[in-house]
């Protein structure tokens, strides 16, 4: 018992450090923010590193959903205490309610909950992705997969115990009535009819299950307004589907020097493969693949030259989404093997001969990339029709999941139970399963050295293999049969000799370092001052990296964004809505820690527009492969190792795009 007493303490000075140190970076928040307000904005320096380990002591409570809980980093300059004394006061009280809370949820749950944290923690041990889900989850997974809910269009927040408005959606019920504004507090929700159900204290999911229900029907809400916290009034707001835009794919035009000339390139950003479903058979028209033909029809009309589809954050979804979105890009043929427990084998393929794209095409992966992503990955990679830039790995995940509704077995179950049925095989009998797809061209990647992907769940299925699925004709990346390996070749020498060479690199490895020695830390000491010296430091390297970041950003090519028309109408809304009070009233995401005054620069992204620029100067000078032999590939690490021991003397370019 005094072991365990001993480990306690030692866990609440963690967190008492974590809390005091926060107070410095909320005080330097405050700061900025009172700069930016003074016309006279000033460089935040806090450090997204200590940000994470603060958040990792403390219990996630937060869901990533629309109407609930979202983080507010809004900070109060004159709530943030300055002596070491008020600090540690403060953090005892913080500390103290947090773990009060955490009592308090645990003691709120249900039978429901109890029976869904059983029934889940059961199906882990036989596979990592089947899980019971209950009503109110089943709806989760339901709304991510469709990027689309039936609600009133608001963010919802729990704080202190009152469900209260942080934002509502351009072009929802909630904006558009003009009766509610962020920071009203909900006091109770009714339906068309009956009483007004009082929602003080209650867990926001139950009162978000009360707000949704089905569409064009009618929900009552009481509210106190933050303007006026002693009145009371009751708006009533008619339910729709809300089309989540901000997940949905979007698309920018890229200005691209090769050789003498500039060329147009088109980036499609793919979040996830939503489309059309519903727990009621709604939500009709919404299609990942559809959504691509757009962009891909409107690219065609800017006269791009090439696409990359960046599916480096993309985490799956529907099956049927990634094979008809990889027949956009081939005339038939194989997409994708599934097979179930009794070895029965079904093949799926692309029918339809129409080809929306045939020009150069660069699929941007990452260890994130998991499921469908790795399906259309392996698919065009297969057929030779797309070159794979990123990590070096995928995800690894090469099972496939159906959901039951156990409403189909008895009426009055609202669950289901999403039961993995089939392992997926790539055209060429290899299943994706632990090894994920393997890069063509390797760019250096701070996931390589983090436990992401596949082979670090528990339980998770082997690899293995069944007979390919014959590819009729291959591609060859665009140029005539045999000279395939001569260009990727050359490609590879290209980027990595960049890789080696240029400024991008050297700090996105030097960035690599701080996280490898990041991931090597396991232990955090106890003492005060040792902390705010470690905090200290990071503070000066992340000055630093921004420093050498917004240099590094007057490269950024020039790019025009290009949206979908769904996401234009909702983009006009909000221009038309805005008030003005949105900096008022300030909610960041989660993982939101990159300062506004950084600008973007995306090292991984930016060798991927140069591959893409090697690639069609070797389409308009294909003469240039008779002289290039295929090298052995070179490791990633082996890159990241030899990238500061290589002087750009050494390594000049074989083609005009290798200093760009």
């Amino acid at each position: 018992m005094a072991d365990a007493d001993k480990l306690w303490n030692k866990r609440i000075t963690y967190d008492l450090i974590n809390e005091i140190l926060g107070y410095s970076l909320d005080a330097k928040k405050a700061e900025k923010q009172k700069g930016k307000k003074d016309g006279a904005a000033k460089p935040s320096s806090a450090s997204p590193g200590e940000e994470a380990a603060a958040l990792a002591a403390e219990p996630d409570e937060s869901e990533n959903m629309i109407e609930k809980e979202v983080l507010q980093t809004e900070v109060m300059e004159e709530e943030i205490p300055k002596t070491f004394e008020e600090k540690l006061a403060k953090a005892k009280k913080e500390v103290l309610r947090r773990y009060e809370r955490l009592v308090e949820n645990y003691a709120k749950a249900d039978a429901v909950e109890a029976q869904e944290i059983y029934l889940n923690t059961l199906s882990r041990l036989y596979d990592p992705h089947s899980a019971f889900l209950s009503e109110y989850y089943l709806e989760e997974f339901d709304i991510s997969v469709r990027n689309a809910l039936v609600g009133i269009g608001a963010l919802l927040q729990d704080k202190d115990g009152y469900c209260t408005l942080a934002e509502l959606m351009p072009g929802g019920p909630a904006e558009e009535c003009k009766l509610l504004k962020p920071g009203d507090k909900i006091l109770g929700v009714g339906q068309e009819t009956g009483e007004i159900v009082d929602v003080i204290g209650m867990k926001l999911r139950n009162t978000v299950k009360m707000i949704r229900g089905k569409e064009n029907t009618k929900v009552r809400l009481l509210i106190e307004p933050v303007s006026n916290p002693s009145a009371r009034k009751i708006v009533t707001l008619v339910r729709r589907e809300i089309k989540l835009t901000t997940k949905l794919a979007k698309a920018d035009v890229y200005t691209i020097p090769v050789g003498d000339k500039t060329v147009p390139i088109g980036v499609i950003d793919l979040p996830a493969f939503y489309g059309e479903g519903g727990l009621n058979g709604e939500s009709k028209g919404f299609s990942t693949t559809k959504d691509v033909e757009e962009l891909l029809t409107k690219l065609k009309a800017m006269n791009v030259k090439g696409i990359i589809l960046d599916l480096r954050r993309n985490g799956g979804g529907f099956l049927n989404e990634a094979v008809d979105l990889a027949g956009l890009f081939i005339k038939t043929g194989p997409v994708v093997q599934v097979r179930d427990a009794g070895g029965r084998t079904n093949k799926l393929r692309d029918e339809n001969e129409k080809i929306v794209w045939n020009g150069p095409l660069i699929i941007l992966v990452s260890r994130l990339s998991a499921s469908a992503t790795e399906i259309v990955a392996g698919a065009l990679k297969d057929h030779q029709r797309a070159i794979i830039v990123g990590d070096k790995s995928t995800h690894g995940k090469g099972t496939v999941q159906a959901v039951y509704h156990l409403q189909n077995f008895d009426p009055e179950q609202k669950s289901a139970a999403k039961v993995t049925i089939q392992k997926w095989y790539a055209p060429n009998g290899e299943s994706i399963q632990l090894k994920g797809v393997h890069s063509d061209i390797v760019l250096p990647s701070a996931y390589d050295y983090m436990e992401i992907g596949e082979q670090y769940k528990d339980y998770a299925m082997k690899w293995d293999s069944i007979s390919p699925d014959a590819i009729e004709q291959l591609y060859g990346y665009g140029l005539p049969q045999g000279q395939a390996e001569a260009l990727m070749g050359l490609l590879t020498k290209q980027s990595e000799k960049r890789q080696k060479s240029l400024e991008d690199f050297a700090l996105w490895n030097e960035r690599l370092d701080w996280v490898k020695a990041r991931q090597a830390k396991k232990d955090w000491s106890l003492n005060f001052k040792k902390r705010e010296q470690e905090l200290d430091a990071d503070e000066k390297y992340n000055e630093h990296v921004k420093e050498v970041q917004k240099k590094l950003a007057e490269k950024n090519y020039s790019k025009q964004e290009v949206l979908l028309d769904s996401a234009k109408d909702v983009e006009k809304k909000e221009a038309g809505n805005s008030d003005g009070s949105k900096d008022d009233y300030d909610i960041d995401s989660i993982d939101s820690d990159i300062d506004d005054d950084t600008p973007e620069f995306d090292v991984q992204l930016r060798e991927s527009l140069r591959i893409m620029a090697d690639w069609l100067e070797v389409l308009e000078h294909p003469e240039v492969l008779k002289n290039s032999k295929p090298e052995k590939k070179t490791d990633a690490g082996d890159s990241i190792e030899n990238s500061q021991k290589s002087s750009p003397e050494s390594s000049q370019p074989v083609a005009s795009a290798a200093n760009r």
